[in-house]
């Protein structure tokens, strides 16, 4: 998108610090392990995204799924002098670049 997670935007300081991270292994991974990533955004909020990671070991068929993770992030613009964080609605402009994936039904 172009974007970072750190950035000035229409003259505003703007960040995604991570409120929430969480992952369940399923598996292991050993060193050297090819591994994609899927990411997917579950959830999109004025001022917040949750987004989900997928991880596959390659090397087999179909690719194994060794674990999954969401991290919950947030909007915020801050004052550099006191290093407070607010929470805001994401520029617009942003905003219209993400949607949220579309629910699978399990085992889909």
């Amino acid at each position: 998108m172009g974007y970072s997670v750190h950035m000035t935007l229409d003259g505003r300081r703007i960040g995604w610090p991570r409120v929430r991270a969480e992952c369940e292994y399923r598996r292991p991974l050993r060193f050297e392990d090819e591994v994609e990533v899927h990411l997917l955004v579950r959830e999109k909020k004025a001022k917040s995204l949750r987004y989900e990671f997928v991880f596959r070991k390659l090397g087999e068929e179909p690719p194994v799924e060794v674990a999954r993770g969401s991290i919950t992030a947030v909007c915020v613009t801050w004052e550099a002098e006191t290093g407070r964080m607010q929470s805001v609605p994401m520029p617009e402009r942003m905003a219209q670049l993400i949607e949220a994936a579309p629910v699978q039904e399990p085992g889909a």
